[in-house]
């Protein structure tokens, strides 16, 4: 019987020589939520979810055998349970006393090529680990892997007109919300809707000129609209149009509500929260006077939290909309803000801000209380997402 000395405690390893016996091929980490196949290997759950969104038929990693997915998905396969209860252990005992954040890889540049931005906006990622980027003045969404490797993109278009995407987020069956401003001409023929770890995508440059040239548009229209993850178009609905293009989206996960940011012209800005056939339930955040929100997401309590970018401040509410608190505030200090524009939470309630005009990103614990600046030198970063593997993904953009 081996053992391995472990921070103060020694943890017996009972059927294991060595901690590399811990430790999932496909990540080369230690284990989180063990798989077991009916082969005999173990990976994580993510991984196996990553593994299976690309490779049709499904087969071990390790020993290339053809493996039968339970009809419950990758969740009923048994779990490795002796596994992760000596890989938790090991993990308190290896906690670094501040935690370090570093990039793994970056991906995109600029262009219209498959893979490349023309002004990347909103971020999200899925269940299986595929990012989605709203690919602005391309008129597109772009899916790749949890590795970066481009998958598939579709063009946001409507029955009549082609979207310009702002901001998305995704429902609890994996169809995709857009948000984004219809800029009132036909949509092309080209354009049928067929079909970023710490590690921070490094996209694009963007003009901001061009999206104050569409906004001033007379025949251009705001819309939120719903895409199966394919690109099939299935439902769109009118919000009323702003000033300015920029609208963030997300999902009331109590009632599966959509939330939207609205800009207003006299600085009394709001979110407002519609059914997915598109009638107005309330408005949100009338009496906090923000100025310029356009960027919003829900946290694992169902509180809704959202960056106000001329703030600059986080304002964060509860789930049927009343005011709890705001945190940030002018300046480059710990805890103070310039520009926030995205924001995400993870599953230990952990707050994520692109800090844009600070140029990091600023993490804080679900209080609003500062802890880290997790990202430092990134030129303006736009929208951020986490992963269920703890990961932060980042877009930015260099003006």
């Amino acid at each position: 019987m081996a053992a391995a000395s472990v921070g103060k405690e020694i943890i017996e390893l009972s059927t294991f020589n060595t901690v590399d016996d811990l430790t999932c091929s496909i990540c080369l980490d230690l284990f989180t939520v063990p798989k077991k196949l009916p082969c005999g290997h173990i990976f994580c759950e993510d991984c196996l979810f990553e593994h299976a969104a690309v490779q049709v038929p499904f087969l071990c990693p390790l020993c290339r055998s053809t493996i039968k997915i339970p009809l419950k998905g990758i969740p009923d396969l048994p779990n490795g349970r002796l596994d992760l209860d000596v890989c938790d252990r090991i993990k308190e005992f290896q906690k670094p006393e501040e935690e370090k954040w570093i990039e793994c890889r970056s991906f995109g540049g600029t262009g219209s090529q498959r893979g490349k931005f023309r002004g990347p906006r909103g971020l999200a990622v899925s269940d299986r680990g595929e990012i989605f980027v709203a690919d602005y003045r391309n008129k597109r969404i772009q899916v790749f892997d949890f590795q970066g490797t481009f998958l598939s993109y579709f063009y946001t278009v409507l029955p009549e007109e082609e979207l310009y995407p702002y901001g998305l987020t995704l429902d609890s069956g994996g169809n995709i919300w857009v948000v984004g401003r219809a800029s009132g001409k036909p949509t092309p023929a080209s354009m049928s809707s067929s079909l970023a770890m710490l590690g921070y995508c490094g996209m694009t440059t963007y003009s901001s000129q061009y999206e104050r040239e569409l906004s001033s548009s007379s025949t251009s229209r705001d819309f939120a609209a719903l895409y199966t993850r394919q690109g099939r178009y299935l439902i769109h609905f009118d919000i009323q149009k702003t000033k300015w293009a920029a609208r963030g989206v997300a999902m009331d996960t109590k009632e599966n509500n959509v939330i939207v940011t609205k800009v207003a012209e006299n600085g009394n800005s709001v979110i407002q929260v519609f059914k997915q056939n598109g009638t107005l339930l309330r408005t949100v955040g009338d009496e906090q006077g923000m100025e310029y929100p356009h960027y919003v997401t829900v946290d694992k309590e169902g509180r809704v939290l959202v960056s106000d970018s001329a703030g600059p401040y986080v304002y964060v509410y509860d789930q049927e909309g009343e005011f709890l608190f705001k945190f940030g505030g002018w300046g480059e200090g710990e805890g103070q803000l310039n520009r926030p524009h995205g924001i995400c939470t993870d599953s230990l309630g952990r707050i994520f801000v692109a800090d844009s005009g600070n140029d990091r990103v600023d993490m804080f614990d679900s209080s609003g209380e500062f802890l880290s600046h997790a990202i430092s030198d990134i030129k303006q970063p736009l929208a951020v997402a986490t992963t269920r593997r703890g990961n932060l993904i980042v877009s930015n953009s260099e003006m």
